[in-house]
């Protein structure tokens, strides 16, 4: 991974601001074990579509794996249908799946996101984003996350949570 073309963000429990109101149509299951197959096979298959030249796309047996380390991950709904996902470890992996390093004690990874745009109202990434920091700060005094320089939107909502840039990683 070449460090100059990320991002790498800190969210602290002390400083979260949250960004947008709850809104009852939107609803998140956090899962550590593997369920919720059709749902999570709606995002692959909406990964596969959209994102379909992506070489290191997860692929079922990948998510299965994920939760057999101790990676969990936040669903999003709306109207009780699946429009994005959250993934989140107590372990740097950038895969999620191969622990590289622990974090500082309190600390989570967090990222990998991905909102069904096809269906997904247009507010789901804020309100993903807003949703996912503010309970991953009620679990962990700090959150670590990086995003590549180009993928702004993301960057953005973790900075005006309360992040700030710095280089964290080994």
């Amino acid at each position: 991974m070449n460090k100059d073309s990320i991002t790498q963000i800190i969210n602290r429990r002390s400083v979260y601001t949250p960004i947008i109101d709850s809104n009852d149509r939107f609803n998140y299951i956090d899962l550590g074990k593997f369920e919720r197959e059709e749902d999570i096979n709606t995002i692959l298959n909406s990964i596969y579509e959209v994102l379909h030249d992506w070489d290191g796309a997860p692929t079922l047996q990948n998510i299965k794996d994920r939760f057999d380390v101790g990676t969990r991950v936040i669903l999003q709904y709306y109207d009780n249908q699946v429009i994005g996902w959250w993934w989140y470890s107590p372990f740097y992996a950038n895969d999620y799946l191969n622990k590289e390093y622990e974090l500082p004690e309190g600390g989570v990874y967090c990222g990998n996101t991905y909102i069904i745009k096809s269906i997904a109202p247009r507010s789901s990434g804020v309100r993903l984003y807003s949703y996912s920091i503010g309970y991953m700060l009620t679990k962990y005094e700090a959150m670590f996350s990086y995003m590549d320089n180009w993928n702004v939107a993301p960057i953005k909502l973790c900075l005006k949570c309360g992040g700030v840039t710095e280089n964290w990683m080994k």
